[in-house]
């Protein structure tokens, strides 16, 4: 597994263990009663995203620092072209769907974490669509 491979392993694990969680816990609070838009949830979750993700690039470079400091090639960024351009299309049908909750008159909160959920899946579908590509070929 190349360090690229690896880096996005980890950041497509973090992201879907982190915001699953932050999701989780939106859907528990959905359920005892009306939400309120909770802005230390979702800066206890971007800090943890932003931690696993510097000690994890940290730990995987210390153990392989030669891979850590090769560059890209055409292969890799072939892949990570064709990861964005899939994880765009999924961040544009959320923002759709953001966009139809607030012409609906919906509160603000499900609004802005319709957002938040259309740049994670966004990412978590760039993750997997690169993850498979360098296991495919």
């Amino acid at each position: 597994m190349s360090f690229r491979e690896k880096s996005n392993a980890l950041m497509l694990g973090a992201m879907v263990l982190i915001f699953g969680s932050y999701f989780g816990d939106l859907a528990m609070q959905a359920q005892a009663g009306p939400v309120e838009l909770n802005i230390g949830m979702l800066a206890t979750a971007s800090f943890a995203l932003v931690f696993v993700g510097i000690a994890g690039h940290i730990a995987m470079a210390a153990f392989a620092p030669a891979e850590a400091g090769e560059g890209s090639d055409e292969r890799d960024r072939n892949i990570e072209t064709r990861g964005s351009a899939f994880g765009g299309r999924v961040l544009a049908l959320f923002a759709l769907a953001a966009l139809t909750l607030a012409v609906l008159g919906h509160p603000v909160v499900w609004v802005a974490n319709a957002v938040l959920a259309g740049l994670v899946a966004g990412e978590i579908a760039k993750g997997v669509s690169v993850l498979i590509a360098y296991r495919r070929g």
